[in-house]
Order: C-alpha cells, then sequence, then structure tokens
C-alpha cells in the first residue's frame, strides 16, 4: 500500500492522497453523488499543485500520470454528465497499479511488503 512505503521525502504527503482519492474513485459509480466528485477533484487539484510547485513531475512521470487520470475521471463526472468516466477511471487503475508495482520492484523508490498484496487485489 502507497500508504506505509517508505520513500523520498519529496513524496510522503503526495502519495497518501494519491492513495486515498484513487481508493474512492474505484468505489464510485456514474450515478454517484455528485458531493464526492467534487470533494475528490479539489483533493486531486491540491495534489496536482504540489506536484508543480516541487518540480516533481518530470522525476515521478508515473505519479503525475495517475494523478492526472484521476482529475480526469472526476472531471467527466462533474462536467461532462460522467461521458468517458468508466474509460478514464479503467485507465487511472492501469497506471495505479504500474505505479505500484514500480514502488514495488524499484526499491530507490522505497519498499513495502503491502504493495505485493495490493496488487493482486486490484
Amino acid at each position: 500500500m502507497l500508504l506505509q512505503c517508505r520513500l523520498h521525502g519529496e513524496l510522503r504527503e503526495i502519495l497518501p492522497q494519491i492513495d486515498t482519492n484513487v481508493q474512492a474513485l474505484f468505489r464510485m459509480s456514474e450515478k454517484d453523488d455528485l458531493g464526492t466528485a467534487t470533494s475528490v477533484l479539489e483533493r486531486v487539484q491540491a495534489v496536482q499543485e504540489t506536484l508543480y510547485h516541487q518540480n516533481l513531475v518530470g522525476r515521478y512521470p508515473e505519479v503525475h500520470e495517475v494523478v492526472s487520470f484521476m482529475y480526469l475521471s472526476c472531471f467527466s463526472l462533474l462536467y461532462m454528465e460522467g461521458e468517458s468516466f468508466i474509460t478514464y477511471r479503467e485507465e487511472m487503475k492501469r497506471r495505479y497499479k504500474t505505479l505500484l508495482r514500480t514502488f514495488r520492484f524499484f526499491p530507490q523508490y522505497g519498499y513495502s511488503r503491502q504493495i505485493k498484496r495490493r496488487i493482486s487485489n486490484l
């Protein structure tokens, strides 16, 4: 699980937020209330701002991709009446799994034994 990764200090604050938002989007459907989508979108925008202000986009492109697809999923629900929501959510899920594998198999990013179980559950 990303919450328990021992990572560089620059990602410690971002990864738990990403994990929380991804899990919220996994539970959402096209018919969910817009309040949940709005709160997730606000949190995702805060993560995007942090990524850009700390110049982390270039160093951690996998993180940026997950955040971008989280944004697109929320945007689709809120402003496009759910058009392409399922597609964006599935792409976010695929990239999230890639991110988890990156942290699992490349020790310079950190390691958590929980990640192996998280990948198998997706």
